[in-house]
């Protein structure tokens, strides 16, 4: 067993803390900090029991197990892709391959591979997801490399959800993904591509035709999954991401007035890595920790970044 390394220890002459956001403070005696050294550099319990108090002894790991601060068994995963996504598990419970393995189960459809989708899926796949459904009619253009990362200069002109599925299965072979090179235009023609797959999250990462995130959401909302759509304009980007049980608004519903018409509303042509980068992460991680059983960021509520001004509001 062994403290893990990113718990804070500090001590005074009078006391020890260990902490990490919040922890605890214990006398400082010579055998307490014997102990915490012991922890710090890697121990057993039994090496522990027989060296010191064993009253001492089960009273620091009661608590330091009630924090989680301890790690009591060797990372197997060491020197594999997992390995330090494994420690990062910890955090949430002391079995974090139960984490991962759940991670792994998770199937995950995303429509529009490009520069929010593919970047999520990039993040995904390096977090133990193995099942994707990958839906674009796109090819790679030199336009594309400048945001979409998962993308080479090798791969232009080539189908995008083609180089995607190539790039994972080189990425792990143990990958399960289906990709369909197709324009969805309706929710029948989705409901139709994926009714064989059960699906735990719906990207909405696809900016065409007018009108495809409602019927993403749609989609969504009859087979009960989790929903996230991402847009970027020049300087902002938002996001929200929608647990099955929020999924009560349809797009069309909402009140419009009449006498406003939209004479001009295209996708931008400015883009920068960076911002996409930025919403790309903030949605992977909301699909990471809705998979985990941890509460989302977003949490049902849009996100506006402004890019500008440096900050981010709540939109109603």
């Amino acid at each position: 067993m062994k403290l893990k390394e990113y718990i804070i220890v500090k001590y005074s002459p009078q006391d020890i803390y260990i902490y990490y956001r919040k922890g605890i403070k214990i006398n400082n005696t010579e055998e307490n900090m014997a102990i915490i050294t012991s922890l710090i550099r890697g121990t057993s319990i039994e090496e522990l029991l027989s060296t010191y108090n064993n009253y001492i002894v089960n009273n620091i790991l009661s608590i330091m197990y009630k924090y989680n601060f301890i790690r009591e068994n060797e990372n197997k995963y060491q020197n594999t892709i997992e390995e330090r996504f494994i420690y990062y598990l910890e955090q949430y419970n002391s079995e974090p391959e139960k984490l991962l393995k759940k991670l792994n189960r998770a199937c995950v459809c995303i429509v529009g591979v490009g520069g929010i989708g593919g970047n999520i899926l990039q993040i995904l796949v390096s977090s133990g997801i193995k099942n994707f459904i990958l839906i674009d009619f796109d090819k790679v253009e030199y336009s594309n490399l400048n945001r979409q990362f998962y993308y080479s200069i090798d791969d232009i002109d080539k189908y995008k959800v083609d180089v995607c599925k190539e790039k994972l299965l080189k990425f792990d072979s143990t990958i399960k993904c289906y990709t369909f090179c197709t324009k969805i235009e309706n929710q029948e023609q989705l409901l139709n591509v994926i009714s064989k797959h059960t699906i735990d999250v719906l990207v909405s990462a696809a900016d065409s035709p007018i009108g495809i995130r409602n019927i993403l959401k749609k989609v969504a909302k009859i087979i009960q999954c989790a929903y996230v759509e991402g847009s970027l304009g020049v300087d902002y980007g938002k996001y929200i991401f929608e647990e099955p049980s929020h999924l009560l608004v349809d797009y069309e519903n909402k009140k419009i007035d009449d006498n406003i018409k939209v004479l001009n509303k295209q996708v931008p042509c400015g883009s920068f890595g960076a911002t996409n980068s930025i919403i790309c992460s903030f949605m992977a991680m909301d699909i990471i920790n809705y998979l985990l059983g941890v509460k989302q960021w977003s949490d049902g509520k849009k996100i506006l970044f402004d890019f500008n001004e440096m900050n981010y509001k709540i939109l109603d």
